[in-house]
């Protein structure tokens, strides 16, 4: 339950870069989404993140005491390097509203859903398959673009004043969408409801010719067919995914005590290039703090125990032993 943390960090950042903002939710009032943003974290510094890197002339205080071939290696950083573009919020602040109230909010409402079920656009397209909801939203989401100067083909944002829209569609899919994916089109058992890839075609079709960025959450639960989940994430730019270990069926390594859950990359975006970005490591972790949610690189800890690695040497001391011993006795051979 709640609001999804990847949705109210892009709204807080939204709101700390003066950007537009459209919002749509199915579970609560799209009012509700801007309400409890968190506030910017002023102690925190986009300096104090980034890697640390042992150079040779340290003191000797700073140097490593394991090994000499590891003075000039540089030091294990679990936390990501935060982007200059970016700020790191206070889960334990709430924004003040005077930093909201002067943004260009847009909200999609319930009842601005057309009633015709027999929707047709300019050139007579039949669209009696897609969900009026998504229809709706499509028009609305289209008539901010081109009414309140998001277009790329306005002449106010060629001139240098941009404007930039972030658009945030919570809980989409879901049953309160109007929406399910496991339920056939009429009696065709192998035909199913094509509504939700429709609209994240037009969708992308919007925002490609757009000042816009659009984030949306999916309940990937509710679908039956992994396939289906598949075709949506093609049809996406960017797939991220949160595994909690509280809700999982599997068995939690114990080694991973101090994360709350996995953080998975699924896809990464490829816009005007040839190769998308490559990360440092796929395996990520997230933390759920008091006033922060992080994102960690995962790794195991040093194994400290002297006693396996002495019994493992004295093993291995008696099969070299046993091996040239040529008394003729039958040793046992420890292996």
């Amino acid at each position: 339950g709640g609001l999804a943390i990847g949705t109210t960090f892009l709204i807080a950042e939204g709101a700390v870069c003066s950007h537009a903002l459209c919002l749509a939710s199915s579970d609560n009032l799209p009012e509700m989404m801007i309400e409890g943003l968190p506030d910017v974290d002023d102690s925190s510094s986009i300096t104090h993140t980034s890697s640390t890197i042992n150079e040779p002339g340290m003191d000797k205080r700073h140097s490593m005491n394991i090994a000499w071939r590891y003075q000039n290696l540089p030091t294990v950083q679990s936390n990501l390097v935060s982007s200059s573009l970016a700020h790191s919020f206070d889960l334990g602040k709430a924004m003040p509203k005077n930093m909201i109230a002067p943004l260009d909010k847009y909200f999609f409402k319930e009842n601005s859903v057309a009633s015709d079920q027999h929707l047709h656009d300019e050139q007579g397209q039949n669209w009696n398959i897609i969900n009026p909801t998504y229809v709706s939203l499509l028009r609305y989401i289209s008539k901010i673009i081109t009414e309140q100067g998001f277009s790329k083909t306005n002449t106010t944002q060629q001139s240098g004043e941009q404007k930039i829209l972030r658009i945030c569609i919570s809980g989409l899919a879901s049953p309160l969408w109007s929406y399910d994916g496991r339920v056939a089109l009429q009696d065709q058992v192998t035909s199913h409801d094509q509504s939700l890839l429709k609209f994240l075609i037009a969708l992308r079709a919007l925002i490609r010719d757009a000042y816009a960025v659009c984030m949306l959450t999916i309940p990937t639960s509710i679908f039956e067919d992994n396939a289906y989940v598949r075709r949506i994430e093609k049809l996406s730019d960017t797939v991220i995914a949160l595994e909690s270990f509280t809700d999982s069926d599997k068995d939690i390594n114990a080694l991973f005590k101090n994360y709350h859950g996995l953080f998975h990359i699924r896809k990464l975006p490829r816009i005007n290039t040839l190769v998308s970005h490559i990360p440092d490591t796929s395996c990520l972790g997230f933390k759920l703090k008091r006033k922060k949610f992080t994102i960690e690189k995962m790794f195991l800890p040093p194994d400290l125990s002297e006693t396996v690695s002495r019994t493992q040497e004295d093993s291995a001391q008696k099969a070299k032993l046993s091996g040239c011993n040529t008394s003729g006795s039958h040793a046992t051979l420890d292996f």
